[in-house]
């Protein structure tokens, strides 16, 4: 019966690890989705960077004429 006892309690704890790596498995996935979302924003972000330093820059090119 103890033997019986120790079985099942390990095949409950075992289901439980199951069910808490798949969550986790679930969130990796969703930061890896969410991180490549940002990666495009902050492409973006530098895009517009770059243009003003550009607009700034010819802006003071004919400031100076």
């Amino acid at each position: 019966q103890d033997g019986e006892k120790v079985m099942q309690s390990t095949i409950a704890t075992i289901t439980r690890m199951r069910s808490e790596i798949s969550s986790t498995a679930n969130v990796i996935q969703r930061l890896e989705t969410d991180s490549g979302r940002i990666g495009k924003v902050l492409e973006v972000i530098r895009g517009i960077a770059d243009q003003t330093n550009l607009l700034a820059l010819n802006a003071a090119i004919e400031a100076a004429r």
